[in-house]
C-alpha cells in the first residue's frame, strides 16, 4: 500500500511540475508578445509624433519644437536622434526594433535604377541572370509593350502561369512574385534580406545618411573601405551635401546632385525583434493623415521566419541603446 501510495506521489509531483514549466513558458510567451506588441506602438507613436532631422527622429519632447534661432535650420541634428539606417535599438522589455527610411533602399519601381539594380544582384545571381531579372522588371513596370533586351513582355509570360506585365508601377511587394523570374530570387529567407535594400516606393534620389553599404558603394562608386569611412563619419554627424560626404571619404564629388537626398522621407521599414523568438514582425508604413487606425498607412505587416541567421546578426549587431 505505500509503495502504491509513493508511485502515486511521484507521478503526481511529474504532473505539477510539467503543468508548472508549461505555465512559466505560456508566461514568457505572453509577456515576450507583450513587449514586442508595445514596442511597436511605441514606434509607430514616435514616427507620428516626433520631429525628424537629418541624423534621424527624435527622442525627447523638448525636442519638437522648431529651433528659436533662425539661424539653425530645424533640419539640424540635436545628438540624441533614433537612426533610420536600419540601426538596432533596445525597446520595452525584451524585444528590439529598427526603423529604415525606404528612400535609403532601391526604388524598383524606378525605370532610372535598371542599371544599379543589375548590379546589385549580380553577385547573387550573375551577370546574365542579374540583367534578365533587371530587364523583366523594367517591361513589366513600363507603360508600353515593346520588349527590351533581355526583358519580357507577354509574349514570355505565356505557359509560366503567371498573369503578365501590368505596365504600371507595383502595388505591393508581392507583386515581384508575378514578374517573370523573380520568383525564384525571393523564395526562402533570401526575401527578407532583399528587403533591406529594396523598396517599391518611388524615388529616384537616394538618402545618403541612411543607405546600406552596399547601395552606398555601387551608387557612389566607393570601395568599401571608403564606405566604412562614410558610414562612421555619418554617424557622428549626419551630412547635408555631397561635398560634405566627398571629404569625408576624401574622394572629388563628382555626383549628380539631383540623384541624392539627405533629409528621411514618410515611408519607412520597421522591425520588431527578440532574442528567443522564432519569428520577427516586419512593417512598411507611410505617414499621413488619411491613415485608418492612426496618422500613417500600414502598407503590409506580417511575421517573419527568425533563422539561426537572424539570430547571430542580432547577437553580433551592435544595439545602440534603450529608447523606452
Amino acid at each position: 500500500m505505500v509503495a502504491i501510495l509513493v508511485v502515486l506521489a511521484g507521478l503526481f509531483h511529474s504532473y505539477v511540475e510539467e503543468q508548472v514549466l508549461q505555465a512559466l513558458a505560456l508566461k514568457q510567451r505572453v509577456d515576450t508578445e507583450l513587449d514586442m506588441a508595445s514596442t511597436a506602438a511605441s514606434v509607430h507613436y514616435m514616427l507620428a509624433t516626433r520631429r525628424r532631422t537629418l541624423a534621424g527622429l527624435t527622442v525627447y519632447q523638448e525636442d519638437q519644437n522648431v529651433p528659436k534661432d533662425e539661424s539653425v535650420s530645424t533640419l539640424t541634428p540635436v545628438g540624441n536622434e533614433i537612426r533610420l539606417d536600419g540601426a538596432l535599438y533596445r525597446g520595452v522589455g525584451n524585444a528590439f526594433f529598427s526603423i529604415q527610411d525606404q528612400a535609403g533602399l532601391l526604388a524598383v519601381n524606378a525605370e532610372s535604377t535598371q542599371k544599379l539594380l543589375a548590379e546589385v544582384l549580380k553577385p547573387e545571381v550573375g551577370t546574365q541572370q542579374a540583367q534578365e531579372l533587371a530587364a523583366a522588371l523594367a517591361d513589366y513596370i513600363d507603360e508600353n509593350e515593346n520588349r527590351r533586351f533581355n526583358g519580357a513582355e507577354l509574349l514570355q509570360y505565356e505557359n509560366t502561369g503567371l498573369p503578365g506585365p501590368t505596365n504600371w508601377y507595383l502595388r505591393s511587394e508581392e507583386e515581384l512574385f508575378n514578374v517573370l523570374g523573380w520568383e525564384a530570387l525571393l523564395e526562402g529567407d533570401t526575401r527578407e534580406r532583399w528587403r533591406e535594400l529594396f523598396t517599391i516606393a518611388y524615388a529616384n534620389a537616394l538618402n545618403v545618411n541612411t543607405a546600406p553599404a552596399p547601395l552606398l558603394r555601387m551608387r557612389l562608386r566607393l570601395t568599401p573601405g571608403e564606405v566604412e569611412e562614410l558610414i562612421a563619419a555619418r554617424n557622428s554627424h549626419a551630412f547635408r551635401t555631397l561635398d560634405g560626404v566627398a571629404d569625408a571619404v576624401g574622394v572629388i564629388n563628382v555626383w549628380e546632385e539631383n540623384e541624392f537626398r539627405f533629409f528621411p522621407s514618410d515611408s519607412f521599414n520597421v522591425k520588431i525583434w527578440c532574442s528567443a523568438c522564432s519569428y520577427f514582425i516586419v512593417q512598411s508604413l507611410t505617414m499621413t493623415q488619411d491613415g485608418f487606425y492612426g496618422p500613417w498607412q500600414m502598407d503590409y505587416n506580417h511575421l517573419a521566419e527568425n533563422s539561426g541567421e537572424r539570430q547571430a546578426f542580432e547577437t553580433a549587431f551592435s544595439v545602440e541603446g534603450s529608447v523606452f
